[in-house]
Formats: structure tokens, C-alpha cells, sequence
């Protein structure tokens, strides 16, 4: 009964700050952003009302995978925002909580990747929170960033946070133009400078041509990120020479290289960080995944040597690398969806890791607040390495 008394008497109150930001963010289609106010909200909440705010970032998920094709996987994620809602009443702190359930059956029982779920607001508008306005943890105004493969992914969702913090970014891609307009097409209107160049990051003239495209339009360079990443996606007993070659290339050799063309820019500005992007593969079997995992086990490697030669020259150089991420890579995979329903269940945290909490770490990295870290390699995913189940 206490717990009846007490679920009552928080769902009377308004919506805090962070859940109210959240829910603002959530209907403006923002799904990346909404997690990270919700999470704050439920972390900061103990009490019953908190799985108000876990069902609505659920919810958001499920959104998230929707819009990418993956019913399956949306649906599982719907059913968990069920759970977290089915307690509460039908209003909860403002929130039309019958009106989201409702919501949550119909699109569960035909997902489509147009469905649409708004959270409405019942109380009057002044029982509830106004949304407070988005800040960033740092300034990077003035500040130059170059993300390789940065048109889509998580190297776009990098590059808009570098460019939300006030950096000009360079942004890289090889084979889709489109997608890497649109990035700089984002970044202009928050008001900072793109620079758009294709380029082969496996190729060393490529490579070359990148950075003297970088020094011609900037002069110099602060952030580098390694994030472009390929690879032959095959069984050891059917893997080629050429493969091998070609992953290597891509995901390792072109980094020290990159790093290497990257530090006399970076001397200018009187030093940067690098960040490179690597994969749980090189810690742990994947299926069909021998020759990516070896090629990121090659670039952990390339870090920790850059770190410690590139200390003199205030460079900062360390490694993410993210569990599991519904992105397009993962349609190269045979069984794609069930590795990542598969991952998000082995996930203590209980979701998937989003390119927002990689992009999150990566402007974390280039900080002065990270500057004692050094030649590290970041796991971020939710708890899957460590967990036993």
C-alpha cells in the first residue's frame, strides 16, 4: 500500500526539468537526444514514477528501429516500454500514460517504418516544466575536427556534436555524396563551416590529398577521429588475400597514416587529440568477423604507440570501442537483426549502444578534462563485456 501512496503521490507532480526536456525532444522526433534526458531523469528519480520516464526512452527506441526497417527488433523494445508503463495510472505527472499505452498496441500490432507515437501533455501548462534549452558540456568554437567516413553513422552523429560544441568540421565519405551534403547541410545551420572531401582512406594518395584539402581551407587541425571502417565480412575458411589487404588498409594502416599526416597540422594549433574507432570484435569472436577483429586488434595497437610518441607534442590519442549498434553496417551481416536482439538482451544497461553515446565519448576524449587519458581503449557498451550472463 505505501508504494500505491507513494506512486500517487508522485504522479501528481509535474514532469522534472530533464523528463520534460526529454518528452519535448521525443515528440519533435530527436530520439538520440530524448534518451540522454529521460536517462538523466529516471538515474535521478528513486521512486515508482521513474518508470514513466524509462517507458517513454523505451518508446523512443522502438522509434529509432522502426525508422530503420528493423520490426522485429522494435517490437521486442516496444514491449519492454509496455512493461515499464503498464503500473502507472492513466495520467502520471502530467503524461497521457493510457494514451501512450494505447499507442504502443496499435503500432505494435502493425509496425511500419512510418509510425508515429506522440506523448501528450493532459495537465495545465502550469503543472508542467517548460523544456529547458540544450547546452553542451564544451566549447570547440574555433576549433577544426575531421571524422573519416562522417556522411552517415556515427561519424555524422560525431560530426554534428563537434559542430553543436562550435567546431568546423572537415567531413569525409567515398561512395555517397548525398548523404555527406546533408551532413554539411546540418552543420551550416548551426552555423559552422563544412568542408566536404572524398576521398579513399585505404589509399595513401587519397589520403595525401585529404589533408592538404584540410590544410588549404583551414590551416591547421585540432581533432581527428578515425572512424571509416570496412571489411570482408566471411568465415576464416573463406577468406581471401585481397580481403585481408583491404580491411587492413582500411581500418588500421590508414589511421597511423592519417595520425601521421594529422600531427604537423595539430603542431600548429599547439596540439589535438585523436580518437579512433574500433570494435569489440578485436576482444571477442564475431561471427565471419576474423579479418575486422584482427584489423582492430592492429589499430588498438597503432593507438597505444601514437600516444605515447605523441605525448611531447600535446596530442592526445585513445580508443572507443562500442558494443553492438543498429547502424547500416549491420546489414552486411547474415543475421543481423538477431545479433543485435541478441546483444540488447546480453546488455546489463538494457538497450543497444546509440551513435550518440559514441559521439558523446569521442568530444569527451578531445577535451581538456580528458587530457590524462592516454593510450586507452574506451569500451563503451553498456556493460556487455563484463556481463556473465
Amino acid at each position: 500500500m505505501d508504494a500505491l501512496n507513494e506512486l500517487a503521490r508522485q504522479s501528481a507532480l509535474p514532469l522534472p526539468e530533464a523528463a520534460a526536456h526529454g518528452v519535448a525532444l521525443f515528440n519533435a522526433g530527436h530520439f538520440f537526444e530524448q534518451h540522454e534526458a529521460l536517462e538523466a531523469a529516471w538515474r535521478a528519480e528513486p521512486g515508482p514514477v521513474r518508470a514513466l520516464y524509462q517507458g517513454i526512452l523505451q518508446t523512443g527506441v522502438g522509434l529509432l528501429h522502426l525508422q530503420r526497417n528493423n520490426l522485429i527488433g522494435a517490437c521486442k523494445v516496444f514491449e519492454r516500454a509496455a512493461r515499464h508503463l503498464a503500473p502507472l495510472p492513466a495520467v502520471c505527472q502530467g503524461v497521457d500514460v493510457a494514451a501512450l499505452r494505447a499507442d504502443l498496441d496499435r503500432v505494435v500490432a502493425a509496425p511500419a517504418p512510418g509510425s508515429a507515437i506522440t506523448v501528450h501533455l493532459v495537465a495545465t501548462p502550469s503543472a508542467i516544466v517548460a523544456p529547458r534549452t540544450q547546452t553542451m558540456p564544451y566549447d570547440f568554437s574555433n576549433k577544426i575536427a575531421l571524422i573519416t567516413g562522417s556522411g552517415r553513422g556515427i561519424g555524422k552523429v560525431t560530426a554534428l556534436r563537434f559542430a553543436q560544441m562550435g567546431a568546423d568540421v572537415v567531413i569525409n565519405y567515398f561512395r555517397k555524396r548525398e548523404a555527406a551534403e546533408e551532413t554539411a547541410r546540418e552543420i551550416e545551420a548551426l552555423g559552422r563551416r563544412a568542408l566536404i572531401v572524398k576521398a579513399d582512406v585505404g589509399d595513401p594518395d587519397d589520403l595525401t590529398r585529404l589533408f592538404a584539402e584540410v590544410d588549404a581551407a583551414f590551416g591547421g587541425l585540432d581533432f581527428l577521429v578515425n572512424n571509416a571502417a570496412s571489411g570482408y565480412i566471411r568465415p576464416v575458411m573463406e577468406q581471401k588475400v585481397k580481403g585481408w589487404d583491404w580491411t587492413m588498409n582500411i581500418n588500421a594502416r590508414s589511421a597511423l597514416f592519417a595520425t601521421q599526416l594529422a600531427v604537423p597540422l595539430m603542431r600548429r594549433r599547439g596540439g589535438g587529440a585523436v580518437v579512433n574507432i574500433t570494435s569489440i570484435g578485436s576482444a571477442r569472436t564475431l561471427p565471419d568477423y576474423v579479418v575486422i577483429g584482427a584489423s582492430k586488434g592492429a589499430l588498438e595497437v597503432v593507438t597505444r604507440y601514437c600516444a605515447v610518441e605523441l605525448s611531447p607534442d600535446n596530442i592526445v590519442v585513445n580508443a572507443i570501442s562500442p558494443g553492438m549498434i543498429d547502424t547500416d553496417a549491420i546489414d552486411h551481416f547474415k543475421n543481423g537483426d538477431l545479433m543485435l536482439e541478441v546483444a540488447a538482451q546480453r546488455t546489463p544497461a538494457g538497450r543497444l549502444v546509440s551513435p550518440e553515446d559514441v559521439a558523446g565519448l569521442v568530444t569527451f576524449l578531445c577535451s581538456k578534462d580528458a587530457n590524462m587519458i592516454r593510450g586507452q581503449v574506451i569500451f563503451i557498451d553498456g556493460g556487455y563485456m563484463v556481463s556473465v550472463r
